[in-house]
């Protein structure tokens, strides 16, 4: 089937249309909640905030219609951040996580009640609706409004786009935060930053203080070399890590790493 799609170019400027991709996020995404009618209902309808209640016990809020609904399918429906076999056993039980460009929190939130997150967040309509389902579940998680980086200070930072937020000159100033110091005790990174990827991987602290499960997306944007996905790995071998999942080849996709 995707062949055929992606070889004829009627077929795939059809399949790529708003209204139906809209309606293929809205029966995936249904599938993952409690009340999959109301879900699909007001992905067709149009742009609306709706909360819905996961298998795992937790409610989540979503922006229908926006970037939100991309990132639903993939972690609830394609299992995009299902661990590997070898980390399975690894990561039963309570853990302490760091999520990086936590966004409304979709991640954080699959992986169930009982970890303790530390969830820093750039961009300040995402941070609302993560703060929402926090005190919603009564989580004991923290949440850090700023840009995760290797260091302090400010970055011009283009806000609002849901998943797509990043750092851009043309944007307004927010604030940098260190998140080295967070990395204490943490069993499990994930890291979704838009390109903010790179000046973590490249500091050596990594090498000593980074968290010995790591599971990341990877940017062209920013990357100091020509093949993001092979400088990711790079990276992360540099600074200690044996153990990879590497997504499909491409300019943009996700890994884990262990040690």
């Amino acid at each position: 089937m995707r062949g055929l799609i992606e070889s004829n170019p009627v077929v795939h400027s059809v399949v790529k249309s708003d209204s139906v991709q809209a309606a293929l996020h809205g029966v995936r995404g249904a599938r993952a909640v409690d009340q999959p009618a109301t879900f699909l209902r007001r992905q067709l309808a149009g742009q609306a905030i709706g909360s819905y209640r996961l298998r795992n016990g937790l409610t989540v809020f979503v922006r229908h219609r926006t970037g939100d609904m991309q990132m639903f399918t993939r972690i609830f429906y394609r299992e995009l951040y299902e661990p590997p076999e070898p980390l399975r056993e690894r990561l039963r039980g309570p853990l302490k996580v760091v999520d990086l460009g936590a966004n409304i929190g979709l991640f954080s939130a699959h992986l169930g009640p009982e970890v303790t997150v530390t969830a820093v967040e750039a961009d300040g309509l995402n941070a609302n609706l993560l703060e929402r389902m926090i005190a919603l579940n009564g989580l004991p998680w923290t949440v850090i409004r700023g840009f995760a980086s290797n260091d302090a200070g400010t970055i011009n930072f283009i806000g609002g786009r849901a998943c797509l937020s990043k750092a851009d000159p043309t944007g307004d100033p927010i604030e940098k935060i260190d998140v080295f110091p967070l990395f204490a005790g943490v069993d499990l990174l994930k890291m979704d930053i838009e390109g903010g990827e790179w000046e973590i991987l490249a500091d050596p602290r990594l090498a000593d203080e980074g968290p010995p499960i790591l599971v990341m997306e990877w940017h062209y944007m920013r990357c100091p070399e020509p093949d993001s996905r092979q400088a990711a790995k790079d990276a992360l071998i540099n600074a200690g890590y044996t153990g990879f999942q590497m997504g499909a080849p491409g300019p943009n996709g996700h890994l884990w790493a262990w040690r």
